[in-house]
């Protein structure tokens, strides 16, 4: 194994970028650093550096942006790989962002906060849905592989999967006596690989 070190504060999430040897961290230094292990040496680039904490990544799946949720609500979009668009920001949640994730096509990105909402981000038009059931308040997330179901955990480690177009389509996962932390749906499978829209 090898021992990767650049951050002066605790890393709070680690991002693996699609197809390529790569992967991203954010830490309470308040950097994002975009890692290329190599064989005999560690190199990294600074995608950001601030005073704005991010706890929160998720990379697209063309590997075109990385969004990063952070601690003041606001979800940053920055443009990676050649990428040239300018970054942006996006603002519709009131508490800390928890958890990110892009739709298997990259058109949209589903948010979940302490603020017990999530919100489903149309991309292009850079405008959100409020995807809440109002069961309960769903801070961490995932999203099936036909973009058709969404699963959720509650603040008090209940999870939630349901499908936003169908309210009466829900159910709910709970385990006696335990929280649940963790929720992922498994991927599609089409020929032998995990099917996924580029």
């Amino acid at each position: 194994y090898k021992s990767f070190r650049a951050h002066e504060g605790r890393i709070s999430d680690l991002a693996v970028v699609p197809g390529k040897n790569e992967f991203i961290s954010t830490g309470t230094d308040g950097r994002i650093l975009r890692w290329t292990p190599g064989d005999n040496e560690q190199t990294y680039k600074v995608l950001y550096s601030g005073s704005e904490i991010f706890g929160v990544l998720a990379v697209s799946p063309g590997a075109d942006w990385l969004a990063c949720g952070g601690q003041n609500a606001g979800i940053r979009m920055i443009p990676i790989n050649g990428n040239d668009s300018p970054g942006y920001d996006l603002k519709g949640h009131s508490e800390e962002i928890k958890s990110l994730i892009f739709s298997y096509d990259g058109k949209y990105l589903y948010s979940g906060a302490l603020d017990g909402k999530v919100l489903k981000w149309d991309l292009a038009a850079r405008t959100s849905v409020d995807m809440s059931t109002g069961q309960m308040k769903i801070t961490s997330i995932d999203v099936s592989s036909d973009n058709k179901y969404i699963a959720g955990i509650g603040n008090e480690g209940k999870a939630l999967v349901w499908n936003p177009d169908v309210r009466s389509d829900n159910f709910s996962i709970g385990s006696e006596g335990k929280a649940i932390k963790t929720i992922k749906f498994k991927p599609a499978m089409q020929n032998g690989y995990p099917r996924r829209c580029n």
